[in-house]
């Protein structure tokens, strides 16, 4: 643990996290911050620039306002470097937004959540350097879900990133399969579709919705 306390209002902490990387905390007159960073130096950066801001604050009276997570100018940069990425690579055959962030109903602790259409999926599954494209630092887990596996990605400010890694058949739509539909329904944004692929999921899977 390394702590540092400024005057009686202010402060930072940073910790070590049993599961891997670093939590973060500040506190001062504006409210409170926290977070996650992969490095130490970047969890006590992003702290000590947090407290600043936070040192900063109007000091209102009442218990301090609690804000986390990543403000969606954010989360378009990752996506804009995502689609940068993504059109770069000829086996990627659809990439798309999910989940709430793509219907609109993200909270302050949400994950951003991918599907990554390719036709070489393996090299996505077996390999970590493509995840630098992203500005990942450490991936966290590899968990499968049937036809879809799923990679999350901490990027180095903390953000995680979900990205479902998946044959283009997972977007098959004679018939669209019960668990792509749920995915589809919860919330799609087409963010590359070379083919249509996508774009045809979706009008399939609405389609079966009463």
């Amino acid at each position: 643990m390394n702590e540092e306390r400024i005057g009686y209002s202010s402060g930072w902490t940073v910790e070590e996290d049993p599961e891997g990387g670093f939590r973060w905390a500040a506190h001062g007159p504006g409210g409170i911050l926290h977070g996650q960073a992969v490095t130490r130096a970047a969890a006590e950066r992003a702290a000590q620039e947090a407290e600043r801001e936070l040192a900063a604050g109007p000091g209102a009276a009442g218990p301090p306002q609690v804000r986390l997570g990543p403000q969606p100018a954010r989360i378009e940069e990752v996506l804009e470097r995502t689609v940068a990425w993504a059109r770069q690579q000829p086996d990627i055959r659809g990439l798309a937004l999910v989940g709430s962030w793509a219907r609109g109903g993200a909270r302050a602790d949400s994950d951003v959540d991918l599907v990554v259409l390719t036709s070489r999926r393996d090299r996505y599954l077996e390999e970590d350097g493509w995840t630098a494209a992203l500005g990942s630092a450490r991936v966290l887990r590899t968990e499968a879900w049937g036809p879809l596996t799923e990679r999350r990605l901490l990027l180095e400010d903390g953000l995680e990133v979900e990205v479902g890694i998946a044959e283009p058949a997972w977007a098959a739509t004679d018939p669209v399969d019960p668990g792509t539909r749920r995915v589809v329904t919860d919330g799609l944004r087409i963010l590359h579709d070379p083919d249509g692929r996508l774009a045809a999921l979706a009008i399939a899977a609405s389609a079966g919705q009463p």
